[in-house]
Order: C-alpha cells, then structure tokens, then sequence
C-alpha cells in the first residue's frame, strides 16, 4: 500500500506533455539486486515493433526522483531484453521509470536476480557443472528448487546444476530460489546436444580412453562470430552470445548458431557476437 499511495502521489505530481507515441513496447522492472550501500535495478522490455524504435531523454523517457536521465536507452530494439540496463538508487528508496505513459514501479522488494541469465548448452555423456546464484534477497538459509531438469541432472539445494545428461534436447526449466523473505522463479531453456559420432577412422580408442575437452572461446567485432577447433580436434557442440553495448549493456538475441567444418559459427540480430565451439582432440 505504500508503494500504492508513492506511486499515485508521484503520477498526480507529473506535468501535462504531449500525447505518447503509440509503441507496441513493454517496459518492465526484471529484478533487483538488495547490496550494503544501495539497490541495483535491472529494467527490461519487449518491443513487437518491427524495426529499431528511437524514444529519446525526456517527458516520455524519464526516471521520478531526479535524476530523470539515468543512461537509459534511447534506442530499443525488436525482441525481449530482460536486463536492457541497470540503476543504482539508495537503500530503501523506490523510483519510478516512466516510459510512454507507462509507468513501472522500482521496489526493495522486487524478484531478486537469478544468475547467470542463460544456461551453457550441455552434451550427451558429457559432465556438466553450473553454479547459480541469487543477487538480491538474504544468502543465508537460502534453498534452490527446479523443475524439468533433464534426466541425468539435478539441482541441488545449494543451487549446483550438475550430472552427466542422457538425453538430447531442449529443456524448459523453472528455477526458484528461497530464502524466508523472498521468492525468485527463472525460467531457463537448456540445449543438450549429442556428442558426434566419430566415424572417420583418425580416432583410435585404446581401453581406458578418456577423451579430452576444451573449449575455444572468440569474441567477434561485428554481430558475428566463429570459433574454430585445432584440425587434430572434433567439433562437440558450441554456441554463443550477443552484447549491445548503450552505456549500460543489452543482451540481445542469437539470430543463428550453426556447426561449421572446424567449429561453430553464431550471429545475433544486433550488437556484438561471441562464439564458442566445444573440441575433442583426436586419439
């Protein structure tokens, strides 16, 4: 209620501007990150437009209290971006992003952060360990839960996602964090890629072979990237991730993520590319 009555107070307080523009954007307040000296916002949004929308600083781009120009972005792509940008505001304090006569509410008790924001993709046969972590809320006796993990991995309650995967596929897991004061779900979609097959006669197996990982990691300059296994490697698996720098990062979307002859090739709808490929040296 609280909350309630700041927020009415501060819409009765706004001036008279121009009608808005009529977007098909959705601003939204993704998480919240609860520190010692101060509150971390992350704002996102949804755009159904079909092209790169400009809504600069100003009446219809604004943050309540001062200062209004907090580096959020002028420019807004297609697609979902979960965390377009991040504000620091003081402990306890509440703000106010107003975007196109949408208003969107900054709490201390906002959903905490879940990280990290994707999942790597996973490999049939193949160990897979991630950590996850919550930003906001309170660590201590905080439990982690999920559902639709894929057979052959679990999550502990220490938030370890971790086992050896059995099966290929896509996977649509729901993972909450608990800690007494608050709740946190994040949906994640994790890709389980089978191992290729070798078949080409330059892989000798003797008993008690262990086949030897590594990842190759390239940052590209341009929406894509490639990155690329020794020629005494097999390609495993690969994927990739796209950054759109506007003073605060934008995560954007992977347009395409394709093996090629040597490794994986990755580029994103807009911003800057990084590739990873996953190799086996050949034995």
């Amino acid at each position: 209620m609280k909350n309630l009555n700041l927020l009415l107070l501060l819409a009765a307080a706004l001036p008279t501007v121009a009608p808005a523009q009529t977007l098909k954007i959705t601003p939204f307040l993704h998480c919240v990150d609860n520190g010692p000296s101060g509150i971390t916002y992350y704002f996102g949004y949804e755009s159904f437009e079909q092209s790169v929308i400009q809504l600069p600083f100003g009446s219809n781009n604004r943050f309540i209290p001062d200062p209004s120009d907090r580096q959020q972005p002028a420019l807004y792509l297609p697609g979902l971006h979960e965390r377009a940008f991040r504000i620091t505001a003081p402990v306890n304090g509440t703000v106010l992003w107003v975007f196109n006569s949408q208003i969107v509410v900054g709490s201390p008790n906002a959903t905490p952060c879940v990280a990290p924001p994707a999942l790597p993709v996973a490999v049939t046969g193949v160990p897979y360990f991630q950590q996850l972590s919550a930003l906001g809320g309170s660590p201590a006796g905080r439990t982690w839960s999920a559902t639709g993990v894929p057979v052959g991995l679990t999550l502990s309650s220490s938030g370890l996602l971790s086992g050896t995967p059995l099966n290929k596929g896509t996977f649509q897991l729901a993972v909450t964090a608990t800690d007494g004061a608050a709740t946190a779900t994040t949906k994640y979609s994790l890709t389980v890629n089978d191992a290729l097959t070798i078949s080409d006669g330059l892989s000798i197996r003797p008993p008690g072979f262990v086949p030897q990982f590594r990842t190759v990691t390239q940052p590209g300059v341009s929406n894509s990237a490639v990155a690329s296994c020794d020629l005494h490697e097999f390609v495993i698996t690969g994927g990739g991730s796209c950054i759109v720098p506007n003073q605060n990062t934008i995560q954007g979307r992977i347009a395409t993520s394709l093996a090629t002859a040597n490794g994986w090739a990755v580029t994103c709808s807009g911003g800057t590319a990084t590739a990873f490929a996953v190799c086996q040296l050949k034995q």
